[in-house]
């Protein structure tokens, strides 16, 4: 049973791995779970995951600063890891925003990866969150610790197209 996932992190923003959101809010629930976090900078050549059968899927926990330079390979990275039928959990930005270097993949080509997870973007952002309030919480898979009352980051707005797919916030 594949037991490891792949945790892309940016080494010029998050200096260690122990300061990367992906350690800090799931490494150990995932380590609970029973897999295996394996870090890479996304500055580097993006890993092989396609054949590696040990790989069960890919954790990013991208926002406005740390994440990939090229969001187009990124994307075409991460769409031939969903056709291998490797898993994903997006945590925060998804990576694929353009930067001011590269012009970020179609909307097209973004929606194919949304529509891989059961989601449709609506291509908008909530910028401005102080008047966010959260109107689901899974019980099963939040709050076990504290409350999560308070909605700092700003959030891609994001529909469920899918019946399969499931909302834990």
């Amino acid at each position: 049973m594949p037991r490891v996932f792949i945790a892309l992190y940016h080494k010029g923003i998050d200096k260690d791995v122990r300061s990367t959101r992906c350690h800090q809010y799931a490494e150990m629930p995932m380590n609970h779970l029973g897999y295996i976090l394996e870090y890479h900078d996304v500055e580097q050549p993006l890993p092989n995951i396609v054949d590696r059968s040990d790989v069960a899927g890919v954790i990013t926990c991208f926002n406005s600063v740390a994440r990939p330079s090229d969001p187009q390979e990124y994307l075409d990275w991460a769409l031939r890891a969903q056709e291998a039928g490797k898993k994903f959990v997006v945590l925060g930005a998804s990576g694929f925003e353009g930067t001011k270097k590269k012009e970020g993949p179609s909307e097209k080509n973004v929606n194919r990866f949304w529509n891989n997870l059961g989601l449709e973007s609506t291509n908008t952002w909530t910028t401005k969150t102080y008047a966010s309030v959260i109107a689901y919480s899974d019980p099963m898979m939040m709050d076990f610790e504290r409350s999560h009352a308070i909605i700092e980051d700003p959030y891609p707005d994001m529909r469920i197209i899918s019946p399969e797919a499931t909302t834990h916030l």
